[in-house]
Formats: C-alpha cells, sequence, structure tokens
C-alpha cells in the first residue's frame, strides 16, 4: 500500500504530517499456495507519521507525490482482505484513511480546517498486487469523526499495478 498527495486548489496550502489506514484487518494464516485464510483482527495502522524531513508537515503541491518517509519509501504489506468502505451516514465501522492536515487560504493564511479529515474506502486487496493510493485535495469531500463534509473537498484515486521490487 502506497500513497500519493496532490493538491488541485491554487487558492489553498495544504500540509499534511500523517496518513492512517483505519479499521482493516491485521491477522491471517498464509497457506504454501499463496492463499490467506481466518482474516480477523481489526486495527488502524499509522502508513506515515512524521513522514517529511526534520518531523515538518509536507506541503501538497499540485504534482501528485508519493509520500516518502524519513526511513525510505512510505509502503506497508497489508493482509489481502475486502473490507467494507465506512458507513458516514449509519455510523458503521469500516475502512477509511485518516488525514492529519491543516488547509488554509493561500492568500490571507486563514486556517479552513486542522486535525483529521477522513475517506471513507472500500477495500479489495488481493495478494501480488500494488495498491497507489493518490489523495487529492481540492476535489470531492473529506469528512469530519461525526460525518460533517469538511470545507477542503478531497478525493481518493487508486491504482494498481503487478508487484515489483521498488529501487
Amino acid at each position: 500500500i502506497n500513497f500519493k498527495l496532490q493538491n488541485k486548489n491554487a487558492n489553498t496550502v495544504v500540509k499534511v504530517s500523517e496518513i492512517d489506514i483505519q479499521n482493516v484487518n491485521h491477522s491471517a494464516d498464509v497457506n504454501f499456495d499463496g492463499t490467506y485464510s481466518e482474516i480477523e483482527g481489526t486495527r488502524d495502522f499509522v502508513a506515515a507519521a512524521s513522514i517529511f524531513t526534520n518531523s515538518e508537515p509536507y506541503t501538497v503541491t499540485s504534482e501528485a507525490v508519493r509520500v516518502q518517509a524519513n526511513a525510505g519509501l512510505c509502503s506497508d504489506l497489508m493482509v489481502p482482505q475486502t473490507t467494507a468502505k465506512w458507513d458516514i451516514t449509519n455510523k458503521v465501522a469500516g475502512a477509511r484513511f485518516a488525514i492529519k492536515c491543516t488547509v488554509s487560504d493561500a492568500t490571507s493564511g486563514v486556517v479552513y480546517q486542522n486535525g483529521y479529515v477522513y475517506i471513507p474506502v472500500e477495500i479489495n486487496w488481493q495478494s501480488g498486487k500494488n495498491y497507489t493510493y493518490t489523495i487529492i485535495f481540492g476535489e470531492g469531500a473529506g469528512y469530519d469523526e461525526d460525518g460533517n463534509e469538511v470545507l477542503q473537498g478531497i478525493t481518493c484515486d487508486p491504482s494498481v499495478g503487478a508487484w515489483s521490487d521498488i529501487s
């Protein structure tokens, strides 16, 4: 699982300091044929914390940039699984990304959002696949903990490719 960040709204400044993957399974038995069984144990994963040089938040640009951790590339190996997305309306737990960020006006510096915003995500991770989620600020909507839309729109654009080593 990898992440890219992009800001498509030139009128805002977006700074990200953490990306979490929440409510996904973390335990499974791996069989010799590569299949998994007994997938269980829901928990949250910090995909990227203090992800940028000197622990400073990363200012998101108009170019989609892969999140780099201090100790190298930010990627996690996750258990293959299918997980329903967070149901905002009915307050039902499900998979979501939690993005710790500050969003402010580019001219005045007025802060629109400071803290976590959440993006519901339906997961269908398959063995042997490489998933990259591009988190796009300036399109769609992200939500607060109560399911209310935040001022700054956010979408998530996933891409899937064959697994390969990154050099």
